[in-house]
């Protein structure tokens, strides 16, 4: 017995066992939260802390709201970390959206667990319960003994269709986040007025999307909440289990936080000078001179050579370097000069010194023209073969298409790009893609009218030949096109125009999406890559940005989002992300994006158009 009291005192102190991780609801007579519906605000919580107070909640007869609605007269209690005041609380939501629900701290759970029943929130109350008949009346709430009262917002504050909460400007508020909205009834069609919603939208003026979800500060238990825990008889082993585990977690959340700190990620301003830095934040025309472009040019050919080895790291070495030596203002006379910019550092200085005094690199020789990386770079045009299977044929001693096509052991995809090699890896004419484009809308619009069919990629930015057809299909009626993935393609198949599958992915979200080789009917077509994606109306803005690209410009969008405390992809703008380093901590909610233009307008960005966004 003294053993077994031992070692549960070492794990706890240890902080690598939580006792009662198996513990489930008490059993008849322990669901003394039966009847209450509760929400706990993430703000302030840890992952670990904030599961165990959600699970405490529904093993004892309560019922949990994960996200919190817009408003709602049915929540009994939203339950808050102790540190949070009425002050951070206002910053979250509009408490006045909430009839009949108390604001409590953790604290009211903690002893609610401890004494087996459902104990007055009175002493643990942020903001009183607010009256439904005097919410639109009083202009101030109620607030609990110690807290200064704060004015309330003199309208009653619209939201939008994704259950956003929408709160009047204030003077210290991001005015980036506002929300330009306009009457589109009336516009042709184009790729950047496409919406959702309404033909009409109506705008709304001084608002800004505020997250629920604010900074996660790890934190543990104060002495007061430690004092509460231990005060009163345990009077089952049930309940100590249950104190013990939120005791062991706090010290594991201790040392947690004395050696990490929580990455803060809000809805929130980025500075100006920063920003203007990102290569989104202006137009690729507006491209730096390249005063240095016989330097760079032979380091692109090492960078390029690297990357097809799969050397990730030193390429990215040169590619930094490249950018660096493209941005200086001056041509580069001397070794010395090239050592000031920073990035470059000693080797690389002698590289550039080489080039300033002989026009050319022996590197470039070795790495790039002998007989190695001429191989790869003919292998790596196989569709399906990377760096690394490219490497592992040269290393089996073959050298040309053939010795791959008798002797190599290959992939079905990469027996499709074997056999249709030279017609893949020839440039699309943009009148070609055009045709291409013209011939998938036709098929579509055959199963189903008002489709919208749209080619992006390299075609949307206005080049003039292209890789690879992507079409992006979507209906705005939002569903229409749910069920035309299947059909459309078999229609496709049978005429003849999709001659090779290569991959369907049908696991992306509510997108789908297919890649394969079509050819165009006619004496002496090519085959040619082609992608088809078919998304939801609500996701048609952010894809048609992420499939137009470039792929610079892409990254660049997504980091400043994650800088911004967002997170940006295909399917959407998410706002209110809450990161531990690189791991979400919690999804946020979802921005209305129904254009482009307002993806850059929720970031504080000027709207560039396809064409100038070929980074």
């Amino acid at each position: 017995m003294k053993r077994k009291l031992n070692q549960s005192l070492m794990s706890k102190k240890k902080g690598k066992v939580i006792p009662g991780d198996d513990t489930t609801s008490g059993g008849p007579g322990h669901d003394f939260l039966s009847g209450v519906t509760c929400h706990i605000h993430p703000a302030n919580f840890g992952r670990k802390r904030l599961n165990i107070f959600q699970s405490q909640v529904q093993n004892y007869g309560g019922n949990m709201i994960q996200t919190l609605p817009l408003s709602s007269e049915t929540i009994s209690y939203i339950i808050f970390e102790e540190s949070v005041d009425v002050v951070k609380l206002k910053q979250f939501f509009n408490p006045s959206a909430y009839c009949n629900t108390r604001f409590v701290r953790c604290t009211w759970l903690v002893e609610c667990v401890k004494k087996k029943t459902k104990v007055d929130s009175k002493d643990h109350e942020i903001i009183s319960v607010v009256d439904p008949t005097d919410k639109h009346k009083n202009k101030e709430y109620s607030v609990s003994e110690g807290e200064a009262k704060q004015p309330s917002p003199e309208h009653h504050h619209p939201s939008n269709k994704d259950g956003l909460l929408v709160t009047q400007l204030g003077e210290q508020e991001n005015p980036i986040t506002k929300i330009h909205t306009t009457d589109i009834s009336t516009k042709e069609f184009s790729p950047d007025n496409f919406s959702p919603h309404s033909a009409s939208v109506k705008e709304i003026e001084n608002n800004i999307i505020v997250p629920c979800d604010s900074q996660l500060t790890q934190q543990c238990f104060n002495e007061e909440q430690k004092t509460l825990l231990h005060s009163g008889e345990v009077k089952t082993e049930e309940e100590n289990r249950i104190i013990n585990r939120l005791e062991a977690l706090n010290e594991i959340q201790t040392e947690h936080d004395a050696s990490q700190e929580t990455v803060v990620s809000l809805v929130k301003p980025f500075p100006k000078a920063l920003k203007d830095k990102f290569a989104c934040a202006r137009p690729s025309s507006s491209k730096v001179r390249d005063m240095n472009h016989h330097i760079t040019a032979e380091l692109d050919k090492l960078a390029a050579a690297y990357k097809s080895k799969k050397d990730t790291w030193r390429a990215l070495g040169y590619q930094k370097a490249i950018s660096a030596i493209r941005h200086h203002p001056r041509e580069i006379t001397s070794r010395e000069e090239a050592l000031s910019i920073p990035g470059v550092g000693e080797r690389l200085a002698d590289k550039v010194a080489e080039i300033v005094e002989s026009g050319k690199l022996r590197k470039v020789s070795e790495v790039c023209e002998g007989e190695e990386a001429n191989t790869l770079k003919l292998f790596t045009g196989v569709w399906g073969a990377g760096p690394t299977t490219a490497q592992s044929w040269y290393t089996q001693g073959f050298r040309t298409l053939q010795d791959l096509q008798l002797k190599a052991t290959l992939t079905r995809h990469q027996q499709i790009g074997l056999k249709h090699y030279d017609d893949i890896n020839t440039r699309i004419p943009r009148e070609e893609v055009a045709e291409i484009e013209d011939y998938v809308r036709y098929a579509a619009l055959s199963l189903k009218k008002g489709l919208i069919v749209m080619v992006c990629g390299s075609y949307r930015r206005g080049k003039l030949n292209c890789g690879d057809v992507d079409v992006l299909i979507t209906h705005p009626d939002g569903h229409s096109h749910q069920h035309l993935f299947k059909p459309l393609l078999s229609c496709l198949k049978e005429t003849g125009f999709i001659t090779d599958d290569l991959v369907t992915q049908e696991d992306n979200g509510n997108q789908l999406k297919y890649l394969g080789v079509c050819r165009l009917p006619g004496e002496g077509r090519k085959h040619r890559r082609l992608d088809v994606i078919i998304v939801p109306y609500a996701e048609f803005a952010p894809a048609t940005m992420y499939f137009t690209g470039s792929a610079h410009f892409n990254r660049s969008m997504r980091l400043l989002a994650i800088k911004m405390g967002m997170s940006l992809s295909e399917h959407g703008l998410r706002a209110g992300i809450v990161r531990q380093g690189r791991e979400k901590l919690t999804d946020g909610h979802l921005l209305e994006t129904p254009t482009e233009q307002s993806i850059f307008e929720h970031l504080g960005l000027e709207y560039r158009p396809p064409h100038e966004r070929d980074h």
